[in-house]
């Protein structure tokens, strides 16, 4: 109905155009005037107060009325010319203009209304010139009206503009409907390439042009098929100048889809094809939540395409998807529910034969053979004709190529089916085109960074031959840094020679490709886009530990130090009973080659009920990677540290025997001497907000023997974690995961050596806490004697799963389940031993802080009361679980 008012209005609005131009004409006919006045110069006398020109073809009534008005006010123009009998006014054309007057803008400057104009004071008027502008200004979105005359002045004429402007659109408003939003309505228009602004003159052609979008929203997303939508143009509500929109909207009835039926289909059950359809289904239970019964063309568009890839899949290739038919019946129900309307939508299919596959042939090949290409289609002959398996073949190939420099290959599978027999030939089509190589790489947006920080990390260098794999191993190498958020490339083709191909037969060599100008075929240059992240990460938190008590922790680390990619951080844990600082450095390229070095110096005390433990100590290390992509590295770190106890009370003695060995506490100072090599594999795109990769880890630490000190022990550590995507949105190294697997494995054991037989509390391991075992106490997992003295483990184990929703950058909600255990004995008791709680996570990363705030809720399944523990609790923590 509305497309046909719409109609309706131009016809009236032409209708009314050439009835006026034709009186017009016939007036003038009469008075003996040429009748060229309408569009051309006139021959003859142009009187003062006459018209420059009119508005042609006006696309809306509202600017067919302004025409009409235009037609009027230059009758009497006309009529004067010829009011006395022989008298004649002389002509404007070249005489001087001595003033250029604007009169009825109010928002609009007088100098922006002169800037339409071809001509300014002091210039010889020129009729045509001034009738062009005059039709300028009419088509611009400025104004609804236009007056252009002239008069004389002493030494020339006055040009006088007077002008209508088009009212300000302040806001956009919807009445007759609670569904209306004019965010979702203008970022609809953006995308149709027909923006809507506000605070600018209404362009009354978009507005009708809305008014289909809405329809269309309204129909498809709330099922309003009987919708109707006009608007009009009303005055602010806060009373300012300018008009608002108003969408005036009829719902009608909210009719949902009852039944689907597929016409023609045998390869799918009416059910298959139905749970495909995820746009255009049938109404059920969550519906209001899946929006799924509500019929539009543009989700069914969207399910056509499904439909016909499942087909296609199963060798039907010459599917044929017809127009859906909609019918509106009626359904009786039961009082009080009252009858209502429902949608029948029939989808007529046209299936075609079942294909199979015939003979795979590669046509215009000639760096690799055929057979290597034919090898790549996951197909055999006489399978059915997968259209998804020799896509993936396309990419294959289209993979291998371009590791060898071709960056312009093009290759098109063309299946060439023979409905007779049902099989179908597939022919590769190959155009390699020209052979590139690397001019120059260039990086974009590092204000911070030095280039050679991310240099170092690139796969592909200058003179190398074009390789998309090496292009984007380089990105995601250097987004594994951390310090950004997004990288994009830009690849522009230097020069454009022709091609020489290879001979049948001849091997291609890289080496002689760089160093022969006659094969060197062409070169790119690379330009990676970066946007960088924060370089300070902070971090706090608190809590309360059986062993330490209350505390606070503290930490502030700057990564990418003065833009040269080091690390340099301190964290503190400062309380009533316990305060320790530790400040590290970290130089991931030593003497500007892959090696990495850092160290720490730390320093703690710990203050119990019956005695003082003080440490101080200073490790380094170094790394080495063992392979191009600097995934794993092995590292060596050696430790030393003093252990100092003291101010022991007499009480203290009345504890167990094995408490006593357990803490090692004889006064006076200890000192551990060991060496720790950890063999790591890292995988993760991003260090702080991970969505992909693994992450393993092989520590062994030996302190003692021939490394002197006091203490002799081995500690073993193993950790592996893993990031996968379950959901992703976009492809390659800008692809976006909406939903993710996580789960990290932590298992420990340390065990004495040489004399010492009990393994000291300050080497022992103590779980529980956020950054553990959510939802239980800090170090509030272990062993504890008949005192309530927590001992700490000799063996730990811990595991973490969680199922990540990423809902909008930098938001993401977190499923989790953990557990963790530490114990003295047998490895079987772990079971027994097992603490586990799961919960729910809300984070935020925050950029400035370059760490995520965790907001979670846990069940704790057997809280430890003696601890304060309770079975439910909210907690806040920054920084990761693992």
């Amino acid at each position: 109905m509305t497309s046909t008012i719409s109609m309706r209005t131009y016809a009236v609005a032409a209708c009314r155009l050439l009835y006026l131009g034709l009186t017009a004409l016939a007036i003038a006919g009469v008075s003996g005037l040429p009748t060229a006045v309408f569009g051309q110069p006139m021959a003859g006398s142009i009187p003062p107060g006459s018209y420059a020109g009119v508005h042609e073809e006006p696309p809306v009534a509202h600017e067919a009325a302004r025409v009409t008005s235009m037609y009027w006010s230059l009758f009497p123009s006309i009529a004067k010319l010829r009011l006395r009998e022989g008298q004649q006014v002389e002509a404007p054309q070249g005489e001087i203009i001595r003033e250029i007057r604007v009169d009825g803008n109010t928002f609009l400057e007088d100098e922006t209304v002169q800037f339409f104009l071809s001509f300014v004071e002091g210039d010889a008027f020129d009729w045509a010139t001034a009738q062009q502008n005059f039709r300028t200004m009419l088509n611009s979105d400025f104004f609804d009206d236009i007056k252009m005359s002239w008069e004389r002045v002493n030494g020339g004429i006055r040009i006088r503009l007077d002008v209508l402007e088009r009212p300000i659109l302040r806001d956009i408003r919807f009445e007759g409907t609670e569904n209306g939003d004019k965010d979702d309505l203008l970022e609809r228009m953006e995308l149709l390439e027909i923006p809507i602004a506000l605070d600018q003159p209404i362009d009354r052609r978009r507005m009708s042009r809305a008014e289909g979008v809405l329809t269309a929203m309204l129909q498809g997303e709330e099922g309003l098929q009987f919708v109707q939508v006009s608007h009009s143009e009303e005055p602010p509500m806060d009373g300012s100048s300018g008009v608002d929109v108003v969408f005036d909207v009829v719902e009608g009835d909210r009719v949902r889809i009852e039944n689907v039926y597929f016409e023609g289909a045998t390869a799918f059950s009416q059910k298959e094809l139905r749970w495909i359809t995820k746009k255009t289904g049938e109404h059920w239970l969550l519906s209001f939540v899946t929006k799924n019964d509500r019929y539009s063309p543009a989700g069914f568009e969207f399910d056509q395409q499904n439909l016909a890839n499942e087909y296609r899949r199963l060798g039907y290739i010459e599917i044929d998807i017809g127009i859906p038919e909609v019918e509106v019946y009626e359904i009786n129900r039961p009082w009080p529910m009252g009858d209502t309307r429902r949608l029948y939508v029939r989808i007529p299919l046209k299936e075609g034969p079942q294909y199979r596959l015939g003979k795979i042939l590669i046509e215009g090949n000639e760096r690799f053979p055929d057979e290597a290409l034919a090898a790549l289609v996951p197909l055999n002959e006489g399978d059915v004709l997968d259209i998804k398996g020799l896509v993936d073949a396309t990419t294959a190939m289209e993979n291998i190529y371009s590791n060898f420099g071709y960056f312009q290959v093009v290759i098109a599978p063309i299946p060439v089916p023979d409905a007779a027999t049902a099989i179908a030939d597939v022919e590769y089509l190959i155009t390699e085109n020209p052979i590139y190589t690397v001019r120059r790489v260039e990086f974009e947006g590092n204000t911070n960074t030095r280039d050679y920080v991310m240099r170092r990390n690139l796969r592909i260098g200058e003179n190398d031959l074009w390789s998309q794999q090496r292009i984007q191993a380089s990105k995601y190498r250097i987004q594994q840094l951390g310090y950004f958020s997004n990288i994009e490339e830009e690849v522009l083709i230097v020069e454009d020679p022709a091609l020489g191909g290879l001979a049948p037969g001849q091997e291609f060599n890289p080496a002689e490709l760089e160093t022969s100008e006659s094969q060197k075929t062409g070169e790119v240059d690379i330009k990676l886009k970066i946007t960088e992240v924060g370089r300070n990460q902070i971090s706090f938190g608190g809590g309360v530990s059986a062993l330490e008590g209350a505390f606070v922790q503290l930490g502030y680390a700057t990564r990418n130090l003065f833009g040269r990619g080091q690390t340099l951080s301190f964290s503190g844990q400062f309380g009533g009973r316990t305060t320790q600082a530790r400040l590290s450095f970290n130089q991931p390229y030593l003497f500007n080659r892959a090696i990495r070095f850092g160290f720490d110096l730390y320093k703690s005390r710990l203050e119990y009920i019956d005695f003082q433990q003080a440490t101080a100590g200073m490790s380094v290390r170094f790394g080495f990677p063992l392979d191009r992509n600097e995934f794993t590295t092995l590292y060596l770190e050696y430790n030393y540290s003093d252990i100092d106890i003291g101010d022991m009370s007499n009480s203290f003695y009345g504890m167990s025997n094995y408490m006593m060995q357990s803490m090692f506490l004889m006064e006076g100072k200890r000192t551990t001497s060991s060496v720790r090599p950890n063999l790591m594999f890292n995988s993760v795109d991003n260090p702080y907000n991970p969505s992909r990769g693994r992450r393993h880890s092989a520590s062994f630490e030996f302190a003692g023997g021939p490394l002197g000190g006091s203490l002799e022990f081995l500690k073993t550590i193993f950790t592996t974690t893993w990031y996968k995507p379950t959901r992703v949105l976009g492809r390659g190294i800008g692809a976006r995961a909406s939903q993710i697997f996580a789960f990290n494995i932590q298992g420990r054991v340390v065990q004495p050596m040489g004399d010492m037989e009990i393994v000291p509390i300050f080497e022992r391991f103590f779980l529980g806490g956020s950054n553990s075992v959510r939802g239980t106490q800090l170090r509030a997992i272990g062993p504890i004697d008949q005192f309530g003295h927590i001992l700490g483990g000799t063996r730990a184990f811990q595991y973490n799963i969680e199922y990540i929703f990423s809902v909008a950058d930098p938001v993401r909600i977190a499923l989790f389940h953990d557990a963790g255990a530490a114990w003295e004995g047998p490895f079987n008791e772990i079971w027994s031993e097992l603490r586990k709680t799961a919960g729910v996570e809300f984070r935020i990363f925050m950029p400035v802080f370059n760490v995520p705030f965790r907001f979670f809720w846990a069940y704790n399944i057997d809280p430890m009361l003696q601890f304060g523990e309770q079975r439910s609790t909210f907690e806040f923590a920054i920084g990761t679980t693992f």
